[in-house]
């Protein structure tokens, strides 16, 4: 039982290369808020954003059981072991990290509807602690000068896991349909 990489076939590299994409995507913003500074005069947008790892105890989690589903398929792809219960066990998984990273998505608690001006002034090259994103501790808010929401990273991420799902499913099927079916004697 010796580790061959030679026994990865398309899907397995193609495994490889989503879940490199995953692991990179967990450092986009997945969450931020925008704070309006100064006076009219000099009005710019203050940005503070976090990645998933930043932000989420339970996206954290979700890009973990992501990478370890995947790492796990291609090493004992590698070593010849990965049957029919690994690839369930991935495809397990990594559908728990889309749920995971869905159900924290949706239980963000959305603010009251005010409408209330947020206008920060601050001195240069600092920012106020009370706008910086605390992990865990995240709501969704829109009002004039202010917006706290999600980033272009969480619909990213959630596509690229969708992405290493379907690519363990085609590697895990491609696998069996190979091997053929088994003759009982």
């Amino acid at each position: 039982m010796a580790f061959k990489i030679a026994r990865w076939t398309w899907p397995d590299r193609l495994v490889l290369c989503v879940l490199v994409l995953v692991i990179a995507v967990s450092a986009l913003p997945w969450f931020g808020r925008a704070v309006a500074e100064g006076d009219r005069a000099e009005f710019r947008t203050l940005r503070f954003n976090a990645t998933a790892w930043e932000a989420s105890t339970q996206w954290s989690i979700a890009i973990l059981l992501a990478v370890v589903a995947g790492v796990g398929w291609l090493l004992l792809r590698a070593v010849g072991r990965a049957g029919p219960p690994v690839g369930l066990i991935c495809l397990l998984l990594v559908g728990c990290s889309v749920w995971l990273t869905v159900r924290r998505w949706h239980s963000i608690p959305r603010a009251s509807g005010h409408d209330a001006v947020i206008t920060v002034v601050l001195p240069r090259f600092t920012s106020s602690p009370s706008y910086v994103i605390q992990r865990d501790h995240l709501s969704i808010d829109h009002g004039t000068g202010y917006s706290a929401d999600v980033r272009y990273g969480l619909y990213v991420g959630l596509l690229v896991l969708c992405a290493l799902f379907v690519t363990l499913l085609v590697a895990a099927l491609t696998r069996s349909a190979r091997n053929g079916p088994t003759q009982v004697e």
